[in-house]
């Protein structure tokens, strides 16, 4: 059995494929709802214990895993690894194949399966209960590219402090399950969602004092208005606002976006039509396939790839370099060895080492005093960007295969094998690799 894993603030939701090509949520013990299989008191602050659980459980009932994706935040994805990696150490056989995967590609890998996403940058915005996280993502062809990416979250969470102040005012308390479980059953009552439009629409635009009392929701006898709905929503809102402009300035070192990329929103809270509705009328929204729950997006694209239905196109999609010197005809000359080609790192993978006629090359470090080196990055269309320096020590009389490795996290490193294979070997950290080449120095 292949499958994805998710694990949420309070559930943990599982996807497996299905016969007819696409993928479906994986029922559990607990999972009555449709929101997952809810974390146990002994998992609910543990995400290794939480995986390790779902494991056992999803094992125990459907058999073996084969191939394991794990569905987590980009900001996470090496710590994150790390820890899958200690969960299923000395299992017998090794476990399943673990590949981690951030939840933005997860999501594209959805919307890429179900049909063609245009090339280009798309914002993916996943509303959890904890925190918002949003992301700016380049699609081209065949690869997917996190260019920037952040969280954010008000106290007491984010869809959780949503829920905390509209229980409170209907004299409620988040504390309890069973309040928590009614006011979601009232979101989920037919018509709601367009009561609240219009009552919304006319509170803000003739004023709370008119409007302002129109009871929208029902928690347990108790009445909720369209104001307490606004009320509650605003720091949400704002919160949201100021991580959107943070991931965008952080783009393209800096350069501002035009705040026409597509937008898909996914996560518990992306449920409400307040989220639907939060972003200009002018925003182009890629809408999720059929009738697919919004807060399972993220896991059934991961059941995809785990399922190789769709590759993820994660792979770094330019070219890396290491800027040489060499000796021709007597002279030292500049020269640029190229250590991996486009598409060919993947996160978390093995190193890449620079090859020529199917041969590892053979390289060896300055003699002398320690040298500084510059690693360039070269995208299809020539424009270029150096990273670095790093700085190599001298090893007089060792040659290396160079090459690089990308972690989990998207962070590259460049490592020095040694060609005889008499030594471990050594790593270099490069930091995060630009996902774009614009405002190249050459």
């Amino acid at each position: 059995m292949n499958i994805a894993v998710d694990i949420g603030a309070r559930t943990v939701r599982v996807a497996a494929s299905a016969p007819d090509g696409t993928s479906r949520p994986v029922e559990l013990p607990g999972d009555g709802t449709g929101d997952g299989m809810p974390l146990s008191g002994q998992t609910a602050d543990s995400w290794q214990a939480a995986l390790r659980e779902t494991y056992a459980r999803v094992g125990g009932r459907y058999g073996p895993v084969e191939r394991l994706v794990i569905v987590v935040p980009p900001h996470t994805l090496a710590a994150r690894a790390a820890e899958a990696a200690e969960v299923f150490a000395g299992l017998p056989g090794g476990g399943p194949a673990v590949r981690m995967l951030g939840t933005p590609v997860a999501v594209l890998a959805l919307l890429r399966h179900h049909g063609a996403v245009p090339a280009g940058v798309h914002l993916v915005g996943d509303l959890g209960a904890r925190e918002a996280r949003f992301a700016l993502c380049a699609v081209s062809q065949g690869t997917v590219a996190v260019v920037a990416s952040g969280h954010a979250t008000v106290p007491g969470g984010l869809g959780d402090a949503f829920a905390t102040a509209l229980l409170e005012r209907a004299g409620l308390s988040f504390a309890v399950s069973e309040h928590r479980q009614a006011l979601a059953a009232a979101w989920r009552e037919d018509g709601v969602g367009a009561r609240l439009l219009v009552a919304a629409k006319r509170a803000t635009s003739a004023g709370q004092e008119v409007y302002g009392s129109t009871v929208v929701l029902r928690v347990l006898g108790r009445e909720i208005s369209v104001r307490a709905v606004l009320d509650a929503w605003q720091p949400v809102a704002d919160a949201m606002d100021a991580l959107r402009e943070r991931v965008r300035a952080a783009a393209s070192d800096g350069a501002s976006q035009d705040d026409r990329e597509p937008l898909v929103l996914v996560g518990g809270l992306s449920r409400s039509v307040l989220a639907d509705h939060w972003f200009p009328a002018s925003t182009t929204r890629s809408r999720l396939p059929g009738q697919t729950d919004p807060a399972n997006a993220a896991v059934l694209g991961g059941a995809l790839v785990a399922a190789g239905l769709i590759d993820p196109g994660d792979r770094f999609p330019h070219s890396l370099f290491v800027q040489t010197h060499g000796v021709e005809a007597g002279r030292l000359c500049s020269a640029e060895l190229l250590v991996a080609p486009a598409n060919a790192l993947e996160p978390g993978g093995p190193p890449v080492f620079a090859e020529s006629g199917g041969r590892r090359v053979r390289v060896r470090t300055a003699p002398g005093a320690a040298r500084r080196v510059r690693i360039g990055v070269r995208a299809s269309d020539g424009g270029t960007r150096l990273l670095g320096p790093l700085t190599l020590p001298s090893s007089p009389g060792v040659r290396y295969h160079a090459g690089v490795r990308l972690a989990a996290d998207g962070t590259a490193h460049l490592v020095l094998r040694p060609a005889d294979d008499a030594g471990p070997d050594t790593e270099y950290p490069l930091g995060p690799l630009p996902a774009t080449t614009e405002g190249a120095r050459l």
